[in-house]
């Protein structure tokens, strides 16, 4: 079968013969829909995927124990599903007992640790380092989601206001965010002097584009930061950048308003747990703009 195939009788099981509610589905499908994304980007097999491969697609999302609980109960129903249609023989979800959740939230790194980050990239200087500069600025300057990092198009770019437009991966909405000038910076230069000679003979209108003039996955995105981070001996994550931001930002005096809006939640109780700060101005200015 193919994805789109597995995709559409996936559905039909989860309605006719899990009965599921509406909500219950929608998780469901919706993460078996990104599982199934990942799986092809990534170029896995899911008839003989194991149960590593699956922990790393859990891991990847970098979600808080409860919403990885939700990971852990679609993808065990969805390779019942696939053995009950003789995809496989086997349900590698029967070793998900060994699986570590990670914590809830992600390390807050110190402006000094993003400097020596972004130190490190720039020292590169080839047509890939100039391009990672401009990945990594971005997403720490505009607190970006990496599915929305590689689903940025030229046109999405305003490098005269200043601002990117994102098309969230969550519900699809857009929201327009501001750009620091450091990232405009290594933007522009990525676009006069990597970019051209990635592109080659493909055709994209991807903001960022691979060595092969396709645009970026996410999986390539998290390898660079990784590869960047054990260079200095430091774990550094896309969620932990974009957790940095927001922290930094409330430390300096951003309303707990104005970082839920260039987050993209759409719930400020969302913010008050992401930026996990206990001072008494962001408690004050919670329960002062909540709902």
């Amino acid at each position: 079968m193919t994805n789109d195939e597995i995709r559409k009788k996936f559905s039909i099981y989860l309605v006719v013969q899990r009965r599921l509610s509406k909500k219950t589905y929608d998780v469901y499908y919706n993460i078996i829909d990104d599982f199934l994304t990942y799986v092809n980007e990534n170029n896995l097999d899911l008839a003989t995927m194991d149960v590593k491969e699956i922990e790393e697609f859990a891991a990847s999302r970098n979600v808080g124990t409860r919403t990885v609980a939700k990971y852990f109960s679609a993808l065990r129903c969805f390779f019942r599903f696939l053995s009950q249609e003789q995809v496989r023989p086997d349900n590698p979800t029967d070793l998900f007992t060994t699986i570590k959740v990670r914590n809830t939230l992600p390390e807050v790194h110190s402006l000094e640790d993003i400097e020596k980050l972004f130190a490190i990239i720039e020292n590169g200087n080839d047509i890939y380092a100039i391009r990672d500069s401009a990945i990594y600025e971005l997403i720490y300057s505009s607190a970006l989601r990496v599915s929305e990092l590689v689903n940025l198009k030229i046109g999405d770019y305003y490098p005269e206001e200043s601002l990117v437009r994102i098309v969230s991966s969550k519900r699809g909405k857009t929201r327009i965010v501001p750009v620091g000038s450091k990232a405009i910076q290594k933007i522009d230069e990525y676009l006069l002097s990597s970019r051209p000679k990635l592109q080659n003979a493909n055709i994209s209108d991807a903001l960022f584009l691979s060595r092969f003039g396709r645009p970026l996955t996410r999986l390539e995105v998290w390898k660079r930061l990784d590869e960047y981070g054990e260079r200095l001996g430091t774990h550094f994550t896309v969620h932990s950048l974009r957790h940095s931001f927001a922290t930094h930002m409330l430390q300096n005096g951003a309303s707990i308003v104005a970082i839920r809006d260039l987050l993209g939640h759409s719930d400020l109780r969302t913010t008050e747990v992401y930026t996990h700060l206990s001072n008494e101005d962001l408690r004050t200015s919670f329960f002062k703009y909540k709902k």
